[in-house]
C-alpha cells in the first residue's frame, strides 16, 4: 500500500511519464511471449544461413551467445533491421536489442565497437525508423538511439544529432498539442457541469458548486498557459547552431529510463 501512497503523491506529469513507459513496457512484454518464424525468413533468402544461425542463438541463449559472439550478433541484428520490412519482426528486434542493453549497459561497446571495424553507422538503421508509422517501433529505436548515446564512448555525428534532437523536438510539440487539446476538453466539462449544478444547487451545496467554479477556472487559466507556452515554442523551433555545436562537443543529455 505505501507503493500506491506514494504513486498517489506523485505530481501529475511525473504519473504520466510512468504511465506512459507502463504502457510501452507492457507491449514489450507482450512482444517477448511472440515466437519469429525465422526459418521462413531464410527459406525465402531474406536472411543469410549465418544470422539465422546467430538470431536462433540469441532466442535461445542470448548471454551466452553475446559473450563469445558479440560481432556476429551485432552484425546480426543490424543486418535483421535492414532486410526486414514486417512491423511484427521488428518489434519483435528491437525488443531484443533494448533488453540486452538495458541488462548491461557495456554492451553499447559492442555496437560502436563493429561499427567502428566495419566503418559502418550503427546510428542509421534506428535513426531510418524514426520515420516508421507503428508507434512502437519508433518509441523503441528513439529509446536505443538515446542509450547507444549516453552509455556509450562514442559520439553521434553533428547531422545524425541535430536530425535526432530535431525529431525529439517534433514529439513533444505533437504531444503537447495533445495535451492541451486534452486539457481544454476537460475543462468545458466540468464548466457544464458547474453551470448546470450551480442552475440546480442550494443550501450547502452551494459552497460545493463554488469550489468546482474556481477549480474549472483554474483549469481554463491552465490550458491558456500552456497554448501560450506552446506558441512561443514554435517561435523558436529552429535549434541555434552555437547550441548545436555545444551538444555535439559534450555528452548527450537524453534520459533513457
Amino acid at each position: 500500500m505505501a507503493d500506491v501512497k506514494d504513486l498517489m503523491n506523485l505530481p501529475d506529469d511525473n504519473i504520466d511519464m510512468i504511465a506512459a513507459t507502463s504502457v510501452l513496457q507492457q507491449q514489450a512484454a507482450d512482444i517477448r511471449t511472440k515466437t519469429i518464424n525465422w526459418a521462413s525468413y531464410m527459406q525465402s533468402q531474406m536472411i543469410s544461413q549465418e544470422d539465422y544461425n546467430a538470431i536462433s542463438a540469441l532466442d535461445t541463449a542470448k548471454a551466452a551467445y553475446l559473450q563469445k559472439n558479440s560481432t556476429q550478433a551485432v552484425k546480426t541484428l543490424l543486418n535483421l533491421l535492414s532486410h526486414v520490412s514486417k512491423d511484427q519482426t521488428i518489434q519483435y528486434i528491437l525488443v531484443m536489442i533494448d533488453d540486452l542493453l538495458q541488462e548491461e549497459r557495456s554492451r553499447v561497446d559492442f555496437f560502436h565497437d563493429y561499427a567502428k571495424q566495419h566503418k559502418e553507422c550503427v546510428w542509421g538503421p534506428f535513426l531510418n525508423l524514426l520515420n516508421r508509422q507503428d508507434g512502437f517501433i519508433v518509441n523503441m529505436s528513439s529509446r536505443i538511439l538515446a542509450k547507444l548515446a549516453c552509455w556509450g564512448h562514442e559520439l553521434m555525428p553533428k547531422s545524425d544529432l541535430n536530425f535526432y534532437l530535431q525529431f525529439l523536438k517534433d514529439q513533444l510539440t505533437v504531444n503537447a498539442k495533445a495535451y492541451i487539446k486534452d486539457q481544454a476538453t476537460l475543462a468545458r466539462r466540468v464548466q457544464t457541469i458547474v453551470v448546470h449544478q450551480h442552475g440546480h444547487g442550494h443550501g450547502k451545496d452551494q459552497q460545493s458548486t463554488k469550489n468546482n467554479t474556481n477549480y474549472s477556472l483554474n483549469m481554463a487559466q491552465q490550458q491558456q498557459h500552456l497554448h501560450q507556452q506552446q506558441i512561443a515554442g514554435e517561435r523558436y523551433r529552429e535549434m541555434p547552431t552555437e547550441q548545436a555545436n555545444a551538444l555535439v562537443d559534450g555528452r548527450l543529455p537524453i534520459p533513457v529510463e
